[in-house]
């Protein structure tokens, strides 16, 4: 079953393949990292049950984190997760400008060959 992402980190992901320079892909990149963040907090906050504010889950997800050797490792795992998608999502993009840079050759003959 394919992941549904939220509208924030969808609409952060179309902006990836826009992006003018590579500063701006990092700051995408950095966006999307904040909100995962942000949602593990949610989640986190809902697991427990209880009603956190944003502030005090994201603090309760770094207590989390550091309480045991076995949360260091889910959160180790997280990590490589979005790196992975990071990954996925830059390999995605330059397939995206190689098309780009084909349909310009092809524009460039046909301009050249009238």
């Amino acid at each position: 079953m394919e992941k549904k992402y939220d509208n924030n980190i969808t609409n952060t992901m179309l902006a990836l393949l826009t992006a003018k320079s590579e500063d701006e892909i990092n700051q995408l990149f950095d966006k999307i990292q904040e909100i995962e963040h942000l949602a593990a907090a949610h989640a986190l906050s809902n697991r427990c049950g209880k009603n956190l504010k944003l502030m005090g889950a994201i603090l309760h997800e770094n207590d989390r984190k550091e309480s045991s050797s076995i949360n260091k490792l889910e959160y180790q795992e997280r990590l490589l997760a979005l790196k992975e998608r990071e990954l996925a999502l830059r390999e995605r993009e330059a397939k995206v400008h190689s098309i780009e840079l084909a349909n310009l050759e092809k524009v460039q003959k046909l301009k050249s060959a009238s």
